[in-house]
């Protein structure tokens, strides 16, 4: 991501460089800017996890209120004219979690989802089932083939790995979800 931003930042000192140009080419940059955040974050959040120095700190915690303000991130971040974000179920369900890790988790689950996800939905639903708080992201993207199911949590493995892949990303975001859930207790 840094060559590329570097490279399309040189050529916005090109005086010749008609207006739509420059705002494609700003657009690349800011795609490559947070493709680059995400990689720092997903680095820290492997760095922490490993040095095993960042124990759970429980507290009450609305998930509703943690995806009202992902929506918020994400708007910022990508554009979602063509797809809709969506909250199932009761806006006063609670657990006790780490409200960090779990925002992380929701976070990676969520920006998957819209990664794969050109158009349609996608939908955080949450549901307290007594002992448990369950919740899922589904969507409406290409999804994933049952076969590649067992790899999708392994540590910088993608479904396609290929150079010429159509999705960025480098691995980490669901091998880091898979840690923090375990590491909160859940499954």
């Amino acid at each position: 991501p840094v060559s590329v931003i570097l490279g399309y930042t040189e050529m916005l000192d090109d005086d010749t460089i008609s207006r739509d140009e420059r705002s494609r080419i700003l657009q690349r940059v800011r795609r490559s800017g947070i493709e680059l955040l995400e990689l720092i974050e997903e680095t820290l959040n492997l760095s922490r996890l490993e040095a095993g120095r960042d124990p759970p700190r429980y507290e009450r915690v609305r998930p509703r209120e943690l995806f009202t303000d992902l929506v918020a991130e994400f708007a910022a971040m990508v554009p979602l004219e063509d797809v809709e974000l969506r909250w199932v179920g009761p806006d006063d369900v609670e657990l006790v979690t780490d409200p960090r890790k779990l925002r992380i988790i929701l976070k990676n689950l969520i920006g998957n989802a819209l990664k794969f996800t050109p158009r349609g939905e996608v939908v955080l639903a949450c549901r307290d089932e007594g002992d448990v708080v369950r919740c899922t992201v589904r969507d409406t993207g290409i999804g994933i083939a049952p076969e590649h199911l067992p790899i999708i949590f392994d540590m910088f493995r993608q479904v396609d790995s290929s150079d010429a892949r159509a999705y960025r990303g480098a691995g980490l975001g669901l091998h880091i979800v898979q840690r923090l859930v375990h590491q909160l207790g859940g499954e």
